[in-house]
């Protein structure tokens, strides 16, 4: 009876160790489980801090870029109102520039014509200049007789060697005629005279402006 009472309770009890073993394997399962578990979770956790903190950063440089793209944009818009008006400034004076150009080239015909009459008028001057010069040799004919003696309009000019007294009177309506003479020849060539005549007939007078050692009374 001790025997199979105590093959009894032995077995009981081997049966209780077992079964205790398994809820102890099964409650480990379930802790390691559990462990597992949370070991993920704190890893998603971790790891979803992580993204936050990234989406935090990159929203920051979204913001960042956002405004510095908002200010090219208004630079932007500011040098296109800029180019705009050097735009509408360029129109205005290629306007300009076509219009004084347009003007230039009516000038610029305006003078051609005005030249080729300058040339035309001033070539018919010539022509009637030449033709007063030789009519000049009519009004105050110039002679030499057989003694080599000088006549204006019929009247002896002497040389300034053989000036006499007597001769006064004709010397001075000789030298009145060659005056009046020069004085025309001078104003049909527009050339100047070095010594400026003063045309008075007979009385004519001849005035040395270039002798600064002259008298205002000596200079005629």
């Amino acid at each position: 009876n001790f025997s199979a009472t105590f093959i009894s309770r032995l077995h009981r009890a081997q049966c209780a160790i077992k079964q205790t073993q398994v809820t102890v394997q099964k409650i480990g399962k379930e802790i390691e489980e559990k462990l597992r578990l949370t070991s993920t979770s704190n890893e998603l956790r971790k790891q979803s801090e992580c993204l936050q903190l990234k989406i935090l950063v990159l929203r920051n440089e979204l913001e960042r870029q956002k405004k510095a793209l908002g200010r090219e944009v208004a630079l932007l818009h500011k040098q296109q109102i800029a180019l705009q008006d050097k735009g509408s400034v360029f129109s205005a004076e290629h306007l300009k520039l076509q219009l004084q150009k347009e003007s230039l080239n009516e000038l610029r015909k305006e003078c051609t014509a005005k030249r080729e009459l300058f040339l035309k008028t001033n070539a018919q001057l010539t022509i009637r200049c030449r033709q007063l010069l030789s009519e000049l040799s009519y009004i105050y004919p110039i002679d030499l007789n057989e003694h080599k003696d000088y006549f204006v309009c019929g009247v002896k000019l002497p040389n300034s060697e053989d000036f006499q007294a007597k001769d006064d009177g004709s010397i001075a309506v000789a030298l009145g005629y060659t005056a009046h003479l020069v004085s025309m020849i001078s104003f049909f060539l527009q050339v100047p005279l070095r010594y400026p005549i003063i045309h008075k007939g007979s009385r004519s007078t001849i005035k040395d402006n270039i002798n600064d050692k002259l008298t205002e009374k000596e200079r005629e």
